[in-house]
């Protein structure tokens, strides 16, 4: 169906849907990011390896589940604090959170 085969009382109506829709999933990621907010400094053993947050470049950390990615992005987070970094200015987004309803189907997630 094409959008102008929609009539025009049914495309409001949509826009509104779409807006409610739209509300919610920024409600629910501002929740999930102020859960990690709460939880600053996160409770994690120093780890030796350390990421180059002064590089000025884009860094990537990958590996198999549960190596630890999390606690070295986390132990990250800490130290940046503890040079004064205003944890404000700090994001920590958890794309694994069940409240974003993201479901990995084979295809990159848009």
């Amino acid at each position: 169906m094409k959008r102008d085969d929609i009539p025009h009382w049914r495309m409001s109506s949509l826009k509104i849907y779409h807006n409610l829709v739209l509300m919610e999933k920024k409600n629910v990621i501002k929740d999930v990011i102020k859960k990690y907010q709460n939880e600053l400094p996160f409770k994690v053993l120093p780890r030796n390896l350390s990421i180059p947050v002064d590089s000025k470049k884009i860094i990537t950390l990958t590996g198999v589940r549960r190596c630890g990615k999390t606690s070295v992005l986390f132990d990250t987070i800490n130290r940046l604090m503890q040079k004064g970094v205003d944890p404000k200015n700090i994001l920590f987004l958890n794309l694994d959170d069940e409240r974003l309803n993201l479901k990995y189907s084979g295809y990159i997630l848009n």
